[in-house]
């Protein structure tokens, strides 16, 4: 079954900002950000199972491979909705603060 991978706005705005700041770095950084997040969508896509639940039960987690960044997203039918891109290195806290609204 492939599911359909639906993003949150705010989303694609994280998705930005992130790409802009690696390409402050390296513009080749910004590229390997861009394939990275869109390898994570493609697995959603396929198998949305497989990935870390979270400890309410409803949300997951996949990690973006190579960058400290992952995808909290959750399962409803024949749908992925992603709710944000977190930074792994932020405090857990404000991740479920964030998963709340």
């Amino acid at each position: 079954m492939v599911y359909k991978v639906v993003v949150y706005s705010i989303v694609y705005e994280e998705i930005v900002d992130a790409i802009i700041y690696y390409e402050t770095f390296c513009p080749e950084l910004g590229n390997r950000f861009e394939k990275s997040i869109q390898l994570a969508l493609d697995n959603l896509e396929k198998n949305p199972e497989y990935y870390f639940n979270l400890e309410d039960g409803k949300h997951r987690r996949i990690p973006i491979n190579g960058f400290p960044y992952a995808f909290i997203y959750y399962i409803k039918v024949n749908e992925v909705i992603i709710k944000m891109l977190f930074p792994q290195f932020q405090n857990p806290e404000r991740l479920w603060s964030r998963i709340k609204l």
